[in-house]
Order: structure tokens, then C-alpha cells, then sequence
């Protein structure tokens, strides 16, 4: 066909270039440079242990003891730990303790509220004594404003309290609001030691009254939801992700069990010191820690779920305690777990999906940098991109080349069509060089682990594979994105008829989406853009997100969004933007 002669010819031009040598040798150096800026963070499930003793009885001991220690971790602390995550979802059948106290404080009839009135009242007097003694009624509304401003601290306090809880349908907003015209009335409020005029108390009447004390805290109290679950709800919590961990982690009678394998371990190696029988008595207790963070997770992240049923991300991180909730990376985090330990598979000897600057297993590995350096690289492979697509179109119609194809017996469509597919071959030789490259040095340096990775495909199907699997994926998402760059360059490379202007908007459009990225990444709305969407492999990942300057380069996970709404829309953005290319270049002049 056609179509792939010219395609054919166009990657001829670009690969028999001298520039070429140059690409490929800024890739394998950026390959290397990427090597020295790596520095991933530890994943989030550390599972290390704090033992002591110069032997594996003594380690034992101390691990075994039955009071809580300092100095090293013990089974009484991963236990007390379980059972306070049960405990914690348990608390949700309750009422909770700090709007009760609240209730009784500034509660309707209570006395913050009978305080209110009665200075209200004796203001009232002292404003318009109508026939009682001037002094009298001075003195009763100082005495009135020392007795509510002490009820109103104590309802300040308990007030507050209720920023430090996540068991209410609570916005900030309408928390900071309440919270201000509380500590407005504590202003307004003067108490006074001494006999003051008409005119200072009519001034304080005013100020209390505007902000209705006791109409405020009524309604607020009145119509603020506590967080609860039925106890049906927990027994099934407990049933599903705490009676599970309590069977695999066992006792000491039960050899399959975890603590049986470290009590048959301490037998037969009661009395070693050797460095080795150490190192392997500590990954057993390693282990049983690894078992009860995971445990104690599920838990935290089933109740997370059942509480925000119906509700968006959105509005649950507008709730008081809930400002990060995401309900794809919550579920992610309970399907892995929950498939591990349904099928007792270890998480310290399992890798987690890799993701962009953070660790995949308990150790970095080559996996980890593969991800970090094709996440660097691809960026360059981008940047070339740009370059080709100004070249070969609004280069070569500057050049006056393009007149001579366009005489040649091929449409439009197809001359268009020829250049961004060559364009985009030309990205895929070199991501997958680029991965290549990247396996080498990440091999050299790091090694390859001979363990399986775990992830979790949006939230909800969870993929248990070798790394390799992951990495495709992640190739494939890449090829998505530069594709899209490809598009975007080829649209505006057909706009421009000068090279260097057409260059000059790719790359200022690279650098405003890095930036986007940094600064709107966790924003809700930020899914409505453009730059949200070119990264699909997101959804593959634990959803930890990397800190500091490799949060720019990595892709957050926005709330209340999917792996199909994100792939739709990288799609029609493909759609609309080639459709504009190929729409310009059969109207615009190329003579």
C-alpha cells in the first residue's frame, strides 16, 4: 500500500540522519543520569522488625515477653495492635463520646445555654434597670458574663474536639464557621472586675446577640450525622478480614501456622547465636508483623469503604478527617490484601505493582529503576518527537519539500497519514529501547529478584504475575502518552508553517502539563484536563504517590475517576486532535 511506502520512506529520513547517533546517545545518558537522581521512597507496608539477643532463644524471649518494650518489637505489640484495629471498628456501633460531651455542655436546656440566656437577661437590666437599683444590675451582669465565659470555654474546648475526630458527616467549612463565631463571642464577651456604664453593657447586649448562641449550637447539634455502622456490619468486618489473620497467624500448637513455624523454628534452634539462624528467626517474626499490618489495614480500609457507601470522593474529603479519602486507591489497597491472605501469600517476599519513585518490595530492585528511568526517558523520547514532527511537516513545507510530495500521486490524507505514523513507530523503537537500556542498568546495579509482583487493575481486579507482565503494561501506557504528544505536536507542526514556532509550542505545552501535574495533581477537577489522561498505567499501581520533586514526574490518582473514564478521553483527545491535522492539512496552502 501507499501509505506504507511512504511510512517506509519517512523512517528512512529519520533513522539515516546523523541526529540519530545523537538521540540515542542523550537516551543511554539519560539512562545513567537518571541512575544517580534515583533514590526511591520505602513502600508503605515496612514490615521490619526491632529484635534483640545473642541468640535465637533470646530473641524469642525477648519477642515473647508479656509487657510492651522500647528497645524491640514483641507479640505483644503486633497483637495489642490487631486488636486495636477491631476495636477501632467496633467504636463505630457507638456513640461517640465527644459530641456527647458537647451535647451537655452547650446542648439545648444545658448549661452554656441557660448561661447564655441569664446573661442576656441581666445585660437586658443593667441596659434598662426599670426601677432596681443601677449597681445591683451592674454587678449581676458581671457576675453573668464570668459564668458564661467559662461555660463558653468549655464549650470552645469541646468544640474543638470534634476537629480531632473522624465520626462525623463534619465539613470543614461548616466546622471553620462555627469555630469562628465561637471564638468571636469569647472576644465579645469582657468580663469585667469593676462597675462599667449603660453603654458598655448595651455594647456587649449587641455583640452577643448577633451571633445566637443558643440558636447556633441547637441547630448545629441538631443536625450534625455521626458516623456508624450497624453491629451486623462489624461482626461481618471481623468475619471477613480479622478472623482470617487470627487463622494464619495462629499459635504456638499449630504448625502451619505462622506462630507455629516460629515455635518449631526456636526448637530446633534454641540455643544457635550464629548470624544466619538469627537472620532467618527474625524473617519469621518479620512475617507475623507483615501479617498483622496487613490485617490491621484491611480493616481500616473495608470500614473507610462501608462508611462513604453512596458517597462521593469528593464529599467525603470534604468531611473532617477524611481529606485524602479516595475510594479507587482504598479499594485497591483491600482487594491485594485480602488476596494475599486469602491466598497465604507472603507480602514481605511479594513485590507490589512498581511505581514511579517508591519501592516495590522491601529492598530497591531493577523493576523499581526500569519504572523511575522510563518515566525520565520518556520525556526525551517526547522532546525528539516534537523535533521530528516540526521537521518533517513544517519544516519540510517551509523547505518547499512538501510541494514536491504533494505533486506525486498520493491525497493528503495519505502523505499526513505516512508522517505521524513514522513519528510514532519511531516513539515505540525507542521506548522499547529506552526499556531495554533500562533493564541493563537496573539489572547491573540493583539485580533481578526472583519474586512475583501484585497489583490491582482499578480498583477492584487484582493481578498476581511476574514483573515483566507490569513492565508491559507500563510500555504500553507510555506508547499511549507519547502518542498523544505525537498527535499534539503534528497538529500544531500543520497550524505553523515555521519550524521553530511549531517547536516552540510543543515543548512550552511539555512543560506546562509537568507543571499542572506538580501543582493540580490531587485537585478533583483536574480530571477535566487534558494532561490527567495521558497516563493509564496509574491504574495498575498501589497508588502509593512518590514524594517530593518525583511527585512531579509521577501521575496521582484523582478521586472520583476510573480506567475507563481516563482511556475514553486519551482516546477522543487522539480522535479530535488528528482529526484537526488531517482537516487543516487537506485546506492549508502548501505551496
Amino acid at each position: 500500500m501507499k501509505i506504507f511506502r511512504l511510512v517506509n520512506a519517512e523512517l528512512r529520513k529519520i533513522f539515516l540522519r546523523p541526529t540519530i547517533f545523537i538521540m540515542v546517545a542523550l537516551l543511554v545518558l539519560c539512562s545513567f543520569i537518571s541512575l544517580l537522581a534515583f533514590n526511591p521512597d520505602k513502600r508503605s507496608t515496612d514490615s521490619t522488625i526491632n529484635a534483640e539477643g545473642s541468640t535465637v532463644s533470646a530473641i524469642y524471649n525477648n519477642f515473647m515477653q508479656s509487657t510492651p518494650s522500647t528497645s524491640y518489637t514483641t507479640k505483644l505489640d503486633l497483637d495489642n495492635k490487631l486488636e486495636s484495629a477491631l476495636q477501632y471498628n467496633y467504636s463505630f456501633t457507638q456513640a461517640d463520646n465527644t459530641l456527647i460531651e458537647l451535647k451537655n455542655i452547650a446542648g439545648e436546656n444545658q448549661t452554656a445555654q441557660r448561661d447564655y440566656h441569664n446573661l442576656e437577661i441581666a445585660l437586658e437590666n443593667a441596659v434598662r434597670p426599670a426601677g432596681r437599683p443601677e449597681s445591683i444590675c451592674f454587678q449581676q451582669a458581671n457576675t453573668s458574663l464570668k459564668t458564661f465565659h467559662t461555660s463558653l470555654s468549655a464549650t470552645i474546648i469541646a468544640f474543638g474536639n470534634l476537629k480531632n475526630s473522624n465520626r462525623y458527616y463534619l465539613t470543614q467549612t461548616k466546622f471553620d464557621e462555627i469555630n469562628e463565631k465561637l471564638k468571636k463571642l469569647d472576644s465579645a464577651v469582657v468580663v469585667y472586675t469593676t462597675i462599667q456604664t449603660k453603654k458598655v453593657y448595651e455594647n456587649v447586649l449587641n455583640s452577643i446577640r448577633q451571633y445566637e448562641f443558643d440558636k447556633m449550637m441547637t441547630n448545629f447539634i441538631k443536625d450534625i450525622q455521626e458516623i456508624k455502622i450497624e453491629s451486623t456490619t462489624y461482626e461481618q468486618l471481623k468475619e471477613n478480614y480479622y478472623t482470617p489473620a487470627k487463622s494464619i497467624l495462629g499459635n504456638e500448637h499449630d504448625e502451619n501456622s505462622i506462630m507455629g513455624k516460629i515455635q518449631n523454628y526456636y526448637l530446633e534452634h534454641a540455643t544457635e547465636g550464629g548470624q544466619k539462624y538469627r537472620e532467618t528467626f527474625i524473617e519469621l517474626l518479620s512475617d507475623y508483623k507483615a501479617y498483622v499490618n496487613m490485617s490491621c489495614d484491611n480493616l481500616n480500609c473495608a470500614l473507610k469503604l462501608k462508611i462513604a457507601e453512596g458517597i462521593s470522593d469528593r464529599t467525603m474529603q470534604s468531611y473532617l478527617g477524611y481529606n485524602d479519602f479516595n475510594k479507587l486507591t482504598i479499594s485497591s489497597q483491600l482487594k491485594k490484601n485480602a488476596y494475599m491472605i486469602e491466598n497465604n501469600i507472603n507480602p514481605r517476599t511479594t513485590l507490589e505493582a512498581i511505581n514511579f519513585g517508591v519501592n516495590s518490595g522491601e529492598e530497591t530492585n531493577a523493576w523499581d529503576f526500569i519504572c523511575f528511568s522510563m518515566n525520565i526517558t520518556v520525556l526525551l523520547i517526547i522532546v525528539f518527537c516534537v523535533i521530528i514532527c516540526s521537521k518533517i511537516i513544517a519544516g519540510e513545507q517551509a523547505g518547499g519539500t512538501m510541494k514536491m510530495l504533494a505533486i506525486r500521486p498520493y491525497t493528503r490524507n495519505k502523505i499526513l497519514g505516512g508522517k505521524l505514523l513514522a513519528t510514532m513507530f519511531f516513539s515505540m523503537i525507542f521506548v522499547t529501547f529506552s526499556f531495554l537500556v533500562s533493564f541493563g542498568i537496573g539489572w547491573a546495579f540493583f539485580g533481578l529478584p526472583n519474586q512475583m509482583m501484585i497489583g490491582v487493575f482499578n480498583g477492584s481486579k487484582v493481578i498476581f504475575s511476574h514483573p515483566i507482565l507490569f513492565c508491559l503494561f507500563l510500555i504500553l501506557s507510555l506508547f499511549l502518552k507519547v502518542f498523544i504528544y505525537v498527535s499534539i505536536a503534528t497538529m500544531i507542526s500543520v497550524l505553523f508553517r515555521s519550524y521553530t514556532g511549531s517547536s516552540m509550542v510543543s515543548f512550552a505545552i511539555v512543560i506546562i502539563t509537568l507543571i499542572l501535574n506538580g501543582v493540580l495533581g490531587t485537585k478533583y477537577y483536574f480530571k477535566y484536563f487534558p494532561m490527567a489522561n495521558f497516563d493509564i498505567y496509574k491504574y495498575f499501581t498501589s497508588m502509593q504517590t512518590a514524594s517530593g520533586f518525583k511527585a512531579i514526574f509521577s501521575s496521582p490518582q484523582i478521586i472520583d475517576t476510573s480506567f475507563t473514564f481516563t482511556f475514553i478521553y486519551a482516546i477522543i483527545m487522539l480522535v479530535i486532535l488528528n482529526g484537526i491535522s488531517f482537516l487543516a492539512f487537506n485546506k492549508k496552502d502548501i505551496a
